[in-house]
Order: structure tokens, then sequence, then C-alpha cells
């Protein structure tokens, strides 16, 4: 997002979120109490895959018109989204952050104080 004019970003994802933004007086004020922190997490909440957060974001630049000024904020969006999605399985029914199942990948981590059998008692530093 740092070549990405940030308000023009809100702009994007309001139009994604809401309704085309028409830039009348209305739609300007409420873009204003919004803070785009919370309308990427509004997105992110609605959009439970990526191919869906991409559908929205390219329906919201087809809709405002001047694609040129809108697909490169939308594009910045998608990339810095595109992590979060990042463990989300296709196979699974939802996501869920707090399943502290371990996964077969995960090791059991090393205790280094835990005695090995090697004799190191004249071994200090």
């Amino acid at each position: 997002m740092k070549y990405t004019n940030p308000l023009r970003a809100k702009i994007v994802l309001f139009s994604a979120l809401d309704k085309k933004f028409t830039f009348n007086e209305e739609d300007w004020l409420k873009l204003k109490t919004q803070k785009l922190d919370d309308l990427l997490l509004k997105l992110f909440n609605i959009c439970p895959t990526f191919r869906e957060l991409e559908s929205k974001l390219n329906s919201a630049v087809i809709s405002l018109g001047k694609p040129d000024e809108n697909i490169q904020a939308a594009s910045a969006i998608v990339q810095s989204m595109r992590a979060l999605y990042g463990d989300i399985s296709p196979s699974t029914n939802g996501y869920n952050p707090f399943n502290n199942a371990p996964s077969p990948e995960t090791k059991t981590p090393v205790n280094p104080y835990q005695k090995t059998g090697l004799n190191d008692d004249g071994n200090t530093c």
C-alpha cells in the first residue's frame, strides 16, 4: 500500500462494501468517518475466500469507472490482504484462528535445559 493513495483505497473499499461511491456530500461524510483499517477488516470479514475478495474489488473498480485510477488501489489492497488468506485451505468449512490442533508439520519444541544423557558437568559457559 506504500504507493497507493489512501483516500483512493478508501473509496474502492467503500464501493466494495456498501454501494458505489458517488462523490456526493453524503458519501464524503460517510467515508470521512471510516478508518482505512476498519474498512479492510470489514472486507476481510465478508469475503471468506481470496477469490471472493478479488471479485468484490473488481466489481467496485468497474462500478466506479475510471479504471486507471482505481485498479492500482484495488491491486494494492489485494496484495496487502493476500497473506491473510494464506492459512485458509479451500477444503475447510471455515477459518478458525483459535484452532490449536497440532498439524503434522508441528514439531515438539526442544527444551535446552532437559537432560539429554550427555555428560556436560565439566562444561560451563
